[in-house]
């Protein structure tokens, strides 16, 4: 009770209308970014930046959540953005840090950035 008490405290934002949602998702944020896009991707906002690091030689990868919210289209959309990077799926929810914290640390020192 006291994790998720602490999760939902500190992952929550009220909106203007009195309604809560999810800080960090992006669908769901009150100016919806990706709608100026013309894509209907909710990491349509963040893809220049992180497009932008790779072509600078920066190594990424993608961890998930094998029950988390990044689907196998997103997968099929990083490989195809960012080809050479890897893609680690954890068994687990979204919210890895919280809920398998051992399992990400083993992953982020398992990356191959030789």
């Amino acid at each position: 009770r006291a994790a998720l008490t602490r999760g939902v405290a500190l992952n929550v934002r009220q909106r203007p209308d009195g309604r809560w949602e999810w800080a960090h998702h992006f669908a769901h944020m009150e100016s919806q970014p990706m709608q100026s896009l013309g894509e209907g991707s909710p990491f349509a906002p963040i893809w220049a930046a992180i497009e932008a690091v790779y072509a600078g030689g920066t190594n990424v990868a993608l961890i998930r959540g094998s029950e988390g919210l990044v689907d196998d289209a997103q997968v099929a959309e990083w490989h195809e953005r960012l080809p050479r990077s890897e893609v680690v799926t954890i068994a687990g929810p979204h919210n890895l840090h919280e809920a398998s914290p051992a399992k990400l640390a083993k992953s982020l020192n398992c990356l191959d950035y030789s």
